[in-house]
């Protein structure tokens, strides 16, 4: 069987793709080598799979040249060829899908041959493709800056008066700040979320600073436009972790939501999300009912996916904030509404932790117990849902035996999993061990361990790095 990266390319086209490519071939503009028509028709027969046996590279030198001897050379110079017209081949189908850059290549070739009347007429034309997208994005604002570059050059080889040619280039600057701080300031925003993320990237933030103080002065219009008022208040929110921020961004989401496309509307979502995330572990549960909130609209607008399925990750954290915040029925119907949605591979592991959680928060930890077990998944973000979840049933039975033993387990599970990041390790561990202190002075025989309990309180609290913070505040505060 040959192994060639044409076939590899020619497993990817579609039924339709691979027809047109033959008639690509046989077109004499495209390419002029018969014994490339002559290969196609012997591919054809082993098309999609080319995995037949009988596909080796001798055999089709013979079938190109019966009675002639093999020349490994010969037919690895037609394979490559063959590379080359199928890699054209894309690239003519990508070119006459695209209506803008075919105007694009018109304007450029009008303006060479010194066509005004016509390009002028194109160059409308090109303004009401441009003009006929739905959000003024980044891509928006590239082809607007790209043809009024064109157009600026163009009137250099008029004579057309300074007055037009200079309010052209007024327009063309305008534009090109535009572009660029949608550029700058998205990049910006992306690498400071993984670098907060991943403690040890450290990433050049280029011009953070000066973005700032333009914003602050000439430049304060440019926020009027909501592709940068997104991104700029999404990185002030990860840069400085001000609240205000999160209220600005959450406000901006409510006036722009119709004016940015899903994947933007989902990036912010996440963004307020994980701010919510961070602020509850600090011990502020006013943020629970925020990321309910944000949860809810999310879903609700069909913001929660890009890609036409739910993550079980994001599901299990919508059924998480949903209990957290008391919202039973809503949290249930989300479940019931929306479980489909879940990838097959996951879908019944996601129904049997979800159900486990309705049985805690019921107070039925029999129950969610025996959901638990039924869960069985290799994924990290399932292991350590059904120990965190353990840990508290345990915790609530108050039995001492299970509780010490799931802790020495949970232990285990964290410290021998190598695909576990410390930034993940660490809030785990101070879970645990906060969890084993508070189980050993709630079963403590000391008359009165409310100091030892104010104390460890004050632990907690002081603690960043930890997950269940507000359950282990409230269980202190059951016991006190």
């Amino acid at each position: 069987m040959v192994k060639s990266k044409v076939l590899q390319l020619l497993k990817t086209l579609t039924p339709q793709e691979f027809k047109k490519f033959g008639l690509f071939i046989c077109s004499p503009y495209f390419n002029k080598e018969i014994v490339q028509i002559k290969i196609y028709e012997l591919l054809k027969n082993h098309y999609p799979a080319f995995d037949s046996p009988s596909l080796a590279k001798e055999n089709l030198y013979s079938g190109l040249y019966p009675g002639r001897k093999y020349n490994d050379g010969a037919m690895r110079n037609i394979l490559s060829d063959m590379l080359k017209l199928a890699e054209n081949f894309l690239s003519t189908e990508r070119f006459q899908s695209d209506d803008y850059k075919k105007n694009i290549f018109l304007l450029e070739e009008l303006k060479t041959r010194n066509q005004k009347n016509h390009f002028l007429k194109q160059k409308d034309k090109t303004e009401k493709i441009i003009e006929k997208d739905v959000f003024k994005d980044e891509l928006y604002f590239d082809r607007k800056t790209e043809l009024a570059i064109i157009y600026a050059r163009f009137l250099r080889g008029t004579e057309e008066t300074f007055i037009q040619r200079d309010k052209v280039i007024q327009e063309t600057s305008d534009l090109l700040t535009i572009s660029s701080l949608i550029k700058l300031i998205f990049y910006n925003t992306d690498m400071l979320s993984v670098q907060t993320n991943i403690s040890n990237i450290t990433y050049r933030l280029n011009l953070a600073d000066e973005i700032d103080i333009f914003f602050e002065n000439s430049g304060k219009k440019y926020l009027k436009i909501p592709y940068i008022e997104g991104y700029w208040l999404s990185f002030k929110l990860i840069q400085t972790g001000e609240e205000k921020y999160f209220y600005m961004l959450k406000d901006f989401i409510q006036r722009c939501i119709n004016e940015i496309n899903n994947d933007e509307v989902k990036n912010i979502f996440t963004i307020l999300v994980n701010y919510c995330y961070k602020k509850i572990t600090e011990g502020n549960p006013d943020f629970i009912k925020e990321q309910f909130l944000l949860y809810k609209q999310s879903v609700e607008r069909g913001s929660y996916t890009s890609v036409g399925f739910i993550s079980s990750t994001l599901f299990m954290s919508i059924v998480v904030i949903g209990y957290e915040a008391g919202e039973f029925d809503w949290t249930n119907n989300f479940i019931n509404d929306y479980i489909h949605e879940v990838k097959e591979d996951s879908r019944n592991n996601t129904v049997h932790f979800s159900a486990a959680l309705k049985f805690y928060w019921r107070g039925d930890y029999e129950s969610s117990l025996s959901e638990l077990s039924r869960v069985s998944s290799e994924e990290f973000s399932f292991k350590q849902n059904i120990r965190s979840l353990t840990l508290k049933i345990y915790y609530d039975l108050n039995e001492t035996e299970p509780f010490y033993s799931h802790i020495d387990s949970y232990r285990h599970f964290i410290q021998n999993n190598k695909i576990v990041h410390n930034n993940i390790r660490e809030p785990i561990n101070n879970y645990i061990s906060f969890c084993k202190k508070l189980f050993d002075l709630k079963n403590s025989r000391e008359k009165d361990p409310e100091f030892e309990l104010q104390r460890l309180k004050r632990e907690i609290l002081n603690t960043k790095a930890i997950i269940n913070k507000l359950w282990l505040l409230r269980k202190i505060d059951e016991v006190v």
